[in-house]
């Protein structure tokens, strides 16, 4: 299991109702269908305790091991310019990201320091007009406003007065701060840079910050690592798989962050070690994943003695019977009177027409 479907589904409205439902299909689902349930992390629920286990079986591309490699020739070049990298974020630009707290962590540096850490914003994303907002402050927000067009005297007669107000309300409902952020009356050094391909961002990009902890497990974390670049992320279940790699900085506190950070910015990451590199390739997850999936016959006699047999027989009869038809289409109609659209409503239908 490697997608968090209970916290997707409680970002709208309609999830919130029938994510309950949902989680029980999900259980139920997977009890009868699953000798073993491998979770990339240990955020994800619980689907069935006795068959679970945690392990990262995911890998990234070649590129990216290439481009640690590379790095790891230079390691010695590299060493008199480790004060020059970029502090950067690469990912989907959402509020849930993790995005809220980088600011609040800008505020945690800025106190300690007197001065906020300039960061680069790599992604796109539908939050990303409000994220660019809150990282300007108050001078974005006046930047942004709609200036009123001029009106030639000769046509003032031959303006709707409708259209006029309707013009004042947009630049209105425009100025409206859109997150408390807006407030902030100093501007965050930051800089949105659109999507680019985190493979192809070289040496000057040299410490990766993560704050997110809505991830299962966060794919660009492992090519940052993979790249041979610091990564600071929070200490999270969602990142122990990353704690066995010497350029991941992990903090558990705001001021905590703030000295990785001073760290980072003052040294070198060291080369990535084969060992640590072969751990990130899709070899080393095929083999963590056979492993992982092993039932052995001792295991096999538990399961059998403690009853678990039964109750994967008796979850059978749920998923098969009338009850699992009605709950499918409560659900379905539930959808269905939602005027909401999205992502969610879409992962939804999808697992309900399986």
């Amino acid at each position: 299991m490697h997608t968090n479907y209970d916290s997707y589904l409680k970002g709208s409205v309609v999830g919130r109702v029938i994510a309950p439902v949902i989680s029980i299909l999900i259980n139920l689902t997977t009890r009868y269908h699953c000798h073993k349930i491998i979770k990339l992390s240990d955020t994800l629920q619980i689907f069935a305790k006795e068959k679970e286990c945690v392990m990262n079986v995911h890998g990234i591309r070649q590129a990216f091991l290439e481009e640690g490699k590379r790095r790891a020739l230079n390691y010695v070049k590299r060493e008199t310019l480790s004060s020059n990298g970029k502090i950067y974020f690469c990912g989907k630009l959402l509020w849930a990201k993790g995005l809220d707290a980088m600011i609040e962590l800008e505020y945690a540096f800025k106190s300690i320091t007197e001065n906020y850490f300039q960061i680069h914003i790599v992604g796109s994303g539908p939050e990303e007009e409000e994220i660019r907002r809150a990282f300007g402050g108050r001078r974005t927000t006046a930047s942004n406003r709609t200036k009123p067009h001029s009106i030639a005297d000769d046509d003032v007669m031959t303006t709707p007065r409708s259209s006029s107000v309707k013009d004042k309300m947009d630049q209105f409902i425009d100025k409206m701060p859109r997150s408390r952020y807006e407030f902030r009356k100093g501007c965050i050094p930051s800089s949105f840079l659109g999507r680019m391909d985190h493979a192809a961002m070289g040496e000057d990009f040299k410490i990766f910050l993560n704050p997110s902890v809505t991830e299962v497990l966060c794919t660009t974390t492992a090519e940052a690592l993979a790249m041979g670049k610091f990564v600071i992320i929070p200490s999270h279940p969602s990142n122990t798989f990353f704690q066995q790699f010497p350029n991941c900085l992990m903090y558990d506190s705001k001021a905590h962050f703030v000295t990785r950070l001073q760290y980072a910015m003052e040294n070198t990451p060291l080369p990535l070690s084969e060992v640590h590199s072969f751990t990130l390739t899709w070899e080393a997850a095929t083999e963590r994943l056979i492993s992982a999936s092993i039932i052995t016959k001792r295991e096999a006699k538990r399961r059998e003695r403690v009853g678990q047999i039964k109750a994967d027989t008796k979850a059978a009869e749920y998923l098969k019977g009338g009850i699992f038809e009605t709950i499918r289409n409560y659900v379905r109609n539930c959808m269905k009177n939602s005027d909401e659209e999205g992502w969610t409503g879409a992962k939804s239908a999808i697992f309900l027409e399986k």
